[in-house]
């Protein structure tokens, strides 16, 4: 999992970084990787 794929998901239309969805990202890639752990 590499950010450089998070990144560009992680951009609004005006090109800055859209905090909550972020964190929503990366929440979700999170648990799902941990689901794949367990």
């Amino acid at each position: 999992m590499s950010f450089s794929y998070l990144i560009p998901m992680m951009l609004n239309d005006e090109g800055t970084i859209n905090i909550d969805e972020a964190v929503d990202e990366i929440v979700e890639c999170l648990s799902s990787a941990l689901m794949k752990v367990k």
